[in-house]
């Protein structure tokens, strides 16, 4: 299953949720805590005591109804197992949802391996343009260019002078411009290697080539990221 952030949620199409009994007073506000095909981990703000009831998903503005068994884990959690339903808004959900799963599962096997980029691979991952890849560090904004990445990181080159000096531990702040498709992904994590190269006859400039832990990309990162490493194996 999937841990049901907000950016999971709103990408699944998922605009509230609620659930409701036969009678009028039998309703419940669920917030998600992890997501399913076929069964989601949620709280209820009250204690259901009802077995059977309707998931009621709200979706471009219009609820569907979704019958569904309720069992209680502890205090207000509960798992929730959904019977097959024929709609085909809920189908959408259920297969974006397995999508994200096989995603997310393919990458995490390949957490510890590095895949390196080179000028092919900045194009096949759409990353080509250096000049629209940034990072943020101490409030400048600085070019960067991808060495090799990997699910929970990534190692790039970019420039120090004298008048700021990356530091283990610092973090920073990533700001891309992506094309095939366009799309602006905003990203940060933290520096966990500094290694510097200085051009010749140049002590003032240095070039700065530093290995990142990300904190949680986003999902449209972790796309391309298992896009990409699916063209490296092939």
């Amino acid at each position: 299953m999937l841990k049901a952030t907000k950016e999971i949620l709103e990408n699944i199409g998922i605009e509230n949720v609620f659930l409701s009994g036969t009678e009028e007073s039998e309703k419940w506000l669920l917030q998600p805590m992890e997501v399913g095909s076929t069964c989601w981990i949620c709280s209820l703000n009250k204690s259901c005591f009802i077995n059977n009831v309707t998931c009621n998903i709200k979706i471009k503005d219009e609820y569907i109804k979704i019958p569904c068994e309720t069992e209680l884990l502890e205090g207000n959690i509960y798992r929730i197992e959904f019977t097959e339903s024929s709609s085909r808004d809920f189908k959408k959900i259920k297969s974006k949802i397995k999508e994200l799963e096989k995603n997310i599962s393919f990458l995490e096997k390949r957490k510890e391996k590095r895949y390196e980029i080179g000028i092919i691979g900045a194009e096949q991952f759409g990353i080509a343009d250096h000049e629209k890849q940034n990072i943020i560090f101490e409030g400048k904004t600085l070019p960067c260019f991808f060495n090799n990445i990997s699910y929970g990181g990534c190692n790039i080159t970019t420039m120090q002078t004298e008048l700021f000096k990356f530091v283990i531990g610092d973090e920073i702040a990533f700001k891309l411009c992506l094309s095939n498709p366009l799309e602006n992904i905003f990203m940060q994590g933290k520096i966990c290697s500094v290694a510097l190269k200085s051009p010749e006859n140049d002590t003032h400039f240095k070039f700065a080539i530093l290995s990142i832990e990300l904190y949680e990309p986003p999902l449209a990162w972790k796309r391309r990221l298992a896009d990409y490493i699916k063209t490296q194996e092939k």
